[in-house]
């Protein structure tokens, strides 16, 4: 596979402490990477690879940000050899109303009544002058889960770090 060797240097510094999470990891990375738009089962090609994969996503030592980690030590190297860069940040509504297993997922809209639920995800990406992407600096996911706020306070009474919009700021003091 061509893309084996970008995956094994964007992901150089991995650690899931087990050497077989590593493999599976470059395995099952370099499966989706070859076939992005396609679900694990499609992508991995064979019952025993895809239900390798699962039980890879599944496995409790297995965190987002040791993926992220990894990457983010990259996009850094890479930043390095630009004078400036820009950060672009942008907050992504990911809808699973459909999902009625799936546990965790908040309410994503306040129109009354409505019954839309899902994830919110925020995300940092680095690109230099030209546009070209460096990387990701920082990446969020959460869910609004619990009771939603009154309507009648206000909002300007609020203090900022209570805000989900402090999001940006925490995002951009990071950066």
């Amino acid at each position: 596979m061509c893309d084996d060797k970008w995956i094994s240097e964007e992901f150089s510094g991995i650690g899931f402490g087990d050497k077989r999470l590593n493999r599976r990891f470059f395995k099952t990375a370099g499966r989706l990477f070859q076939r992005p738009m396609e679900s694990i089962y499609e992508a991995c090609g064979k019952k025993t690879e895809s239900k390798g994969a699962y039980r890879f996503f599944s496995n409790g030592q297995i965190r987002t940000q040791i993926m992220l980690k990894a990457h983010m030590q990259q996009t850094l190297s890479r930043i390095a050899s630009h004078k400036v860069i820009l950060a672009i940040q942008d907050t992504s509504v990911l809808g699973y109303t459909t999902h009625h297993e799936t546990e965790g997922l908040g309410k994503l809209t306040s129109v009354p009544n409505a019954v839309i639920r899902g994830l919110l995800m925020h995300t940092a990406l680095a690109v230099d002058l030209q546009g070209i992407p460096l990387g990701i600096l920082d990446h969020r996911v959460w869910s609004r889960l619990g009771p939603d706020r009154a309507p009648d306070i206000s909002r300007k009474r609020i203090p900022v770090k209570e805000k989900e919009s402090f999001r940006w700021i925490k995002t951009l003091r990071k950066i």
